[in-house]
């Protein structure tokens, strides 16, 4: 087997792990007079239910702080995950808060910039994540504790 076709193996594996549905929750925009960002405080948080066979899964970002800076946006989704095979509901759990973010911050960034983009505001990106290394840093973390 070459290269190639071991990054061909890579590339298309299918996880055991399926997201199943995407959910845009609810969006929060204000703005009473930003001008420029800077340092905007982001946060994310992360949640994740069981129910019958999936999961179900939430991330809430938090850009900016009305108080603080005069803007802010909250955005939510939801997303339900399932097993392509049989594992038991706290292995489901676990791998869904483990994996919340990677699936659904892309569709967060995009309607954070879609909004932004629609407004006389300046372009503003959320930060991008290393998924590989926010991986590793979960599993340090479970093995740790």
């Amino acid at each position: 087997m070459n290269n190639k076709d071991v990054l061909d193996n890579l590339l298309f594996q299918r996880n055991a792990i399926q997201l199943r549905y995407v959910e845009l929750i609810d969006v929060q925009f204000n703005n009473v007079g930003i001008e420029a960002y800077s340092d905007l405080p982001f946060a994310l948080y992360k949640h994740a239910e069981i129910e019958n066979d999936y999961a179900n899964i939430f991330l809430t970002a938090e850009i900016g702080s009305k108080e603080d800076t005069g803007f802010s946006m909250t955005i939510k989704y939801k997303g339900q995950v399932y097993s392509t095979t049989n594992i038991d509901t706290e292995q489901l759990k676990n791998y869904a808060l483990q994996n919340v973010v990677p699936m659904l911050l892309p569709y967060i960034r995009e309607v954070s910039s879609s909004l932004i983009s629609r407004t006389t505001l300046p372009s503003f990106m959320l930060p991008t994540l290393d998924v590989i290394n926010y991986l590793k840093a979960i599993n340090d973390n479970d093995q740790t504790n």
